[in-house]
């Protein structure tokens, strides 16, 4: 992540929500209000700068306090939120990181708080890191969705189950936090059943000073908490968007899942056979645009091998990278594919130019400009160690 100053303006800036796996994706949906505000709590630099759509921008109550990407004054706000999350991680980084590997997890480390200080996001990890430990959770009894898995703090602060900075398949934090660290935290947990009733009695009978009032699905099951200030609902009553959002679920039907996770159509073509590779298989399933008619036709036509096939938006980065094309420009033409932005408005003429001259094949080309959304690696290879890991903890 850099801090730079000159930062690229999206001129033509698209209006985008979080989907489930707490990620931005295109679109919009349900009342045009309440994806406005959503869209605020997800990109606060966007507040006063006017969207599309002729849709009328919604404000917060409160300025933004501190940093170019800070929360709002109402947000629940812990004191030396910034020396107390580095104190934390340093105490972890230490246990986990003996020896020779600490010099890297350390520059790492560094990096990554940089980046929440600057987006004022410290209260929101430790907010989150307390819970857990008030609520005695273990690692086999919960899942973060998304990105969260590539971060070294999430790891040190024991959200993420794997060690991100020797992972296989590799993850990278750009997708965490955005190639300059503006890209906002967003937790949404899955959780077994027995962590959700100690999670709703906990919120029930919160110790924190900060008031709580909890989500709720159209059925009236809990689904999450907000903390802080609450402040009015978005129109379509779904979101406060003046405070801080933990969501919790629960998996309906586990072995379906694991079921999912390892059979289908693409996993009958592509035959996996490492973890490496089911998340592949599993990412294709996912991801939008990215088998039928594309990466399905590739491997059957013998244009691109398994391996080279493009699942997940790590896929597009590597494969760039291995181009010897520069890692931000790498990462911003990553992010315009799995967004779906290359499939609807076509290359930026400067990325096209970018890719020819790096020699990449006509198929990455074309593959690319038929996704509409690519789903996260780290969101999958954490997910099938944490259904290892619940398999293992339930024998």
């Amino acid at each position: 992540m850099k801090d730079d100053s000159k930062k690229e303006s999206d001129n033509d800036q698209e209006i985008y929500i979080a989907d489930g796996s707490g990620d931005a994706i295109s679109g919009l949906s349900g009342n045009p209000e309440g994806v406005v505000a959503r869209l605020f709590r997800e990109h606060p630099e966007l507040i006063g700068n006017g969207i599309q759509e002729g849709l009328t921008p919604i404000k917060r109550k409160a300025e933004r306090t501190g940093g170019n990407f800070g929360m709002p004054s109402v947000y629940p706000v812990i004191e030396n939120a910034d020396e107390k999350l580095r104190d934390v991680c340093l105490n972890s980084l230490a246990e986990k990181y003996p020896g020779d590997a600490k010099a890297e997890a350390k520059s790492r480390l560094e990096e990554e708080l940089s980046a929440l200080e600057r987006q004022g996001a410290a209260t929101e990890y430790l907010l989150v890191y307390r819970t857990l430990q008030d609520v005695d959770a273990d690692s086999s009894e919960y899942f973060f969705r998304g990105t969260m898995s590539s971060s070294l703090i999430s790891y040190l602060l024991g959200f993420s189950h794997f060690d991100p900075l020797h992972m296989e398949p590799p993850v990278y934090y750009e997708f965490a936090y955005g190639y300059y660290g503006d890209r906002h935290p967003w937790f949404e947990m899955l959780v077994t059943e027995k962590l959700y009733e100690r999670l709703v009695n906990y919120f029930d009978n919160y110790p924190g000073e900060h008031p709580v009032e909890f989500r709720h699905e159209s059925d009236g099951k809990i689904t999450g908490a907000f903390i802080g200030e609450i402040g009015d609902r978005d129109p379509d009553g779904r979101w406060f968007y003046d405070s801080f959002h933990l969501s919790f679920v629960t998996i309906d039907n586990l072995e379906g899942l694991k079921a999912n996770m390892h059979s289908g159509a693409v996993y009958d073509a592509c035959h996996p056979q490492s973890l490496s590779e089911y998340g592949k298989c599993y990412n294709l399933t996912h991801s939008t645009g990215a088998w039928t008619d594309n990466a399905e036709k590739l491997l059957s036509e013998g244009k691109a091998s398994f391996r080279e096939l493009i699942a997940d938006r790590e896929d597009v980065f590597e494969l760039l990278l291995a181009h010897d094309i520069d890692r931000k420009t790498a990462y911003e033409i990553a992010d315009s594919v799995r967004r779906g932005r290359v499939c609807r408005r076509g290359w930026r003429p400067e990325h096209l130019e970018i890719i020819k001259n790096a020699g990449l094949p006509d198929w990455f080309i074309t593959s690319c400009e038929k996704i509409k959304y690519l789903w996260p690696r780290a969101h999958t290879i954490a997910l099938y160690k944490w259904c290892t890991a619940i398999q293992s903890h339930s024998r």
